[in-house]
Order: structure tokens, then sequence, then C-alpha cells
């Protein structure tokens, strides 16, 4: 089951949450998923050198269930909003199985990254591989080629 993260403009989260968490509460009905919203502490920090002190112009949001699931109830967040930022889909993997990724030179994680145009970060050791896509059409066609 992945998780997907993406920024909304932070001036719409109240559109995506609703009168009263009307909005939030069906999409996590209707399309049966878990969702959170960061507005105190972004899960993906800037870089060293960054400044946090300034009110960042996006909020990251978290849809969790199943990749069905999760891509409905994110096409759903986008009729709430009009823009949506940049997406990163994280899901576990066996370590036998991210070792795939990098047989003949790696070219299945070129292949998948040339084909939908995404970045793909896959820790050597411990944690979840990320798919860092700039749209939800290249995020849906990386995590099926996965």
């Amino acid at each position: 089951m992945p998780n997907l993260y993406f920024y909304i403009p932070a001036d719409s989260v109240s559109k995506v949450i609703g009168l009263k968490g009307k909005h939030i509460k069906a999409m996590e009905r209707d399309h049966r998923v878990t969702s959170r919203i960061f507005k105190e502490v972004d899960p993906f920090p800037p870089l060293k050198g960054g400044s946090t002190l300034t009110p960042s112009l996006w909020t990251a949001m978290l849809v969790s269930g199943t990749s069905k699931h999760v891509f409905s109830a994110c096409r759903y967040i986008m009729t709430c909003i009009d823009d949506m930022g940049d997406i990163i889909i994280e899901y576990s993997m066996k370590k036998e199985h991210r070792q795939l990724f990098f047989h003949n030179n790696g070219l299945p994680i070129k292949r998948i990254s040339a084909l939908s145009n995404c970045r793909i970060n896959i820790p050597v050791q411990n944690g979840p591989v990320q798919l860092e896509c700039s749209n939800l059409d290249d995020a849906k066609m990386a995590l099926d080629l996965v």
C-alpha cells in the first residue's frame, strides 16, 4: 500500500478540508483512504541552507490506502484546488526486490524513469522506495511500471 505525498497551495488547505471537515471526510469515506495535512511540519524539509523561517507557499498532504483508492482520492482533491505541486510516492519493498532495479547497469530503473518522467530513489539499506513526479499521471505510470 503506497503513501502518496503531494503539495497543495497553502491558501487552498481550507478548500481541501471544507467547512467542518466536510470535503476531507467525504474523500476519506468515499475513496477508502486516510489522509493527513502537514500544517506545522513538512515531511520533506528543505535542504541545508534553506530558510525555514519564512512560511511556505505550499503545504504537504499525505493520502494512504491501496493504489487504486489513493489515486482516485487525489483526483478528487484536484477538483477542490487550482494547482497541485510535486508528488512523492513511498512504499515498502523487500531488499531482494530492490536489487532487481540494478540489473544490467541499472537498465530497469533508467527505463522506468524515462517512460514515466519520474525520479526513483531506492535506499541501499532500509527505508521506503520513493518515486518523485511532477504530476499524477506520471506518478501512476511509474508505480504501475515498478
